[in-house]
């Protein structure tokens, strides 16, 4: 996963949580959610827009977060906006921001 983020990649998420920056944050936050949870996510794309080396992407991520030490799951319903670079000839995410959407989730099933 880390693959497709740039290596000064900005993540900012909702509050509480604070913004990340660098690869080794990234990298920090997804071990600790594959070690504590089995995310059942989709990702779908709203926009895209890209010229020369810098693209925008504009979508939503939908599913559920289950936490593998038993307990209720957390439903995910949220709108991002990411912006990538290309570098060594592919696209990588240099900055991600994202936050609750206001209409129902999708169904995951």
């Amino acid at each position: 996963v880390l693959t497709y983020y740039t290596a000064d990649v900005v993540w900012t998420p909702p509050p509480p949580r604070p913004k990340m920056e660098g690869i080794a944050a990234i990298r920090s936050s997804y071990e600790t959610m594959y070690t504590t949870l089995e995310p059942a996510l989709t990702i779908s794309i709203e926009s895209t827009w890209a010229t020369g080396d810098t693209a925008r992407v504009t979508g939503r991520t939908g599913g559920k977060l289950h936490p593998k030490a038993g307990g209720e799951d957390t439903v995910v319903n949220d709108q991002f906006v990411a912006q990538l670079r290309c570098e060594g000839g592919g696209w990588r995410v240099a900055s991600m921001e994202w936050w609750p959407a206001v209409d129902p989730p999708p169904i995951i099933r």
